[in-house]
């Protein structure tokens, strides 16, 4: 029988595969490689898009606060106008309660009665006068009585000798403003 060295074949045969894994494990390799890189990039992407869009809405932001912050200012603004306007508007009843009042004991006081002072602490009117008798301070008080701007008035004080030798009486009537 001849004897067929087969050695050699096989050694060729080994070193065919070899190279072919060489080529396979290169290739899966190099695979992996292109793989892992576009990844990375398509990844590199979506979080620089991300980092724009967050800047984008950033500076948005940044804007509506800048214009939050204006009308929060205006409104500020339009409340200090309101609160004066309301003060002018206080103002300006207190002024014509006071005419009022001053009218209207214009057009009650009698002939023969002089009033001298005036107080007036919020609504409480206290007047101070003289008459030459009770009877021209009680019709004075009925005047007041009859008007629509007082309250009932109270005489607190009342004062002189005897009227008939000519003497002034003097009296205190405290009133109440009605609002």
């Amino acid at each position: 029988m001849i004897q067929i060295n087969l050695l050699p074949w096989r050694e060729q045969a080994r070193k065919k595969k070899q190279a072919r894994f060489a080529y396979v494990a290169g290739g899966v390799v190099g695979l992996g490689l292109f793989v892992t890189v576009c990844f990375h990039m398509h990844f590199a992407s979506k979080i620089t898009a991300q980092n724009e869009r967050n800047t984008m809405l950033q500076s948005a932001l940044d804007q509506e606060s800048i214009e939050l912050r204006t009308l929060n200012e205006k409104k500020h603004d339009l409340v200090d106008i309101e609160d004066q306007l309301n003060f002018i508007y206080a103002l300006r009843e207190a002024s014509y309660r006071a005419v009022r009042l001053l009218n209207e004991i214009t057009i009650a006081n009698p002939t023969d009665v002089t009033l001298y002072k005036l107080t007036r602490n919020k609504n409480i009117v206290i007047l101070f006068g003289k008459a030459k008798s009770n009877l021209q301070i009680t019709l004075f008080m009925e005047s007041l009585e009859k008007s629509k701007v007082f309250k009932q008035p109270v005489l607190t004080e009342i004062s002189g000798k005897d009227a008939d030798a000519g003497e002034q009486r003097y009296f205190q009537i405290k009133l109440e403003q009605q609002g």
